[in-house]
């Protein structure tokens, strides 16, 4: 009898986490996160229009040495859509709180990696270092050409959400057309993540004042990370993080876009686990800003 009821826990706890030590679940406010490997924990968070499966590379490689934690932005992926006010930051502390995280790395990439500046400003005894791939910076006001976009918005005006999707997927932000498999898979996941366009924007909160104006205020170590041949606008940021934080480097990753992680996955991984492994330490400066 015993040996029964043991069985039973057991499968029931596999269920649960999964035999291989992973686990899939959802926060109460209904942000998707999964979770595998053991370890110091990795949070990623990905950009505008993917999901999670966008780290699954990375996710592969790393979950043998890291506690992985994955998860889905609200309105991406498997998290619930919102449809009342929300702050991307306070949805990541769920995801903390939720996966038993006290402190943890967290690697954001684009829109990723602006929910990872504004959550480390709101809770930085909960970051133990930062890494920025192609990141968004709140505040921060572009200064180059938007033409790009317009037959994203000329989609939207027309009422064709998907549309705009396949329009989106072909911009100089987030096409890879150094590598047509991982350009098939950015676009698959773009195109089903279409209803984040239908969701009303004005609804998320954001940080006010801006992130960009309390730089200064960031004391983890942090690692940016810049695409050769991405936007204008993205090396700014960059330049504008290593320039204003307190201890950060840049890493320039060559014959890469924006989406760094899904185009150079192999330089994405050293850069990363050389920050994390040897660098993710270092002597606090004066920001420059």
């Amino acid at each position: 009898m015993e040996r029964l009821i043991g069985v039973a826990l057991f499968l029931a706890l596999c269920a649960f986490v999964g035999c291989s030590g992973s686990r899939s679940d959802k926060t109460e406010g209904g942000i998707h996160f999964e979770v595998s490997g053991s370890g110091a924990p990795l949070v990623f968070a990905h950009g505008f229009s993917l999901d999670r499966r966008m780290w699954e590379a990375q996710e592969a490689r790393l979950r043998s040495d890291f506690r992985v934690v994955l998860y889905d932005l609200r309105g991406h992926g498997l998290s619930d859509p919102w449809s009342e006010p929300f702050a991307a930051e306070e949805d990541m502390l769920e995801v903390f709180e939720a996966a038993n995280l006290d402190r943890a790395t967290i690697v954001g990439l684009s829109a990723g990696a602006q929910v990872a500046i504004d959550f480390a400003l709101a809770h930085p005894h909960r970051v133990e270092a930062l890494v920025l791939a192609s990141p968004g910076l709140g505040g921060y006001v572009p200064v180059g050409s938007f033409d790009w976009m317009a037959p994203v918005i000329s989609e939207l005006q027309l009422g064709e959400p998907q549309n705009a999707m396949r329009a989106w997927s072909e911009t100089p932000l987030m096409k890879i057309a150094s590598d047509p498999v991982a350009d098939s898979a950015m676009r698959a996941m773009v195109i089903e993540n279409w209803p984040v366009w239908t969701y009303d924007q004005e609804l998320q909160v954001m940080p006010n004042p801006t992130a960009i104006t309390r730089l200064s205020e960031i004391m983890a170590p942090t690692l940016v990370m810049i695409g050769e041949n991405d936007l204008a606008d993205t090396k700014r940021v960059g330049d504008t993080l290593v320039a204003c934080l307190a201890n950060a480097r840049l890493v320039n990753i060559p014959g890469s876009g924006h989406l760094l992680n899904l185009e150079a996955p192999g330089p994405f991984a050293e850069a990363l686990t050389a920050f994390i492994g040897h660098g993710a330490t270092g002597v606090q400066r004066s920001p420059a800003c």
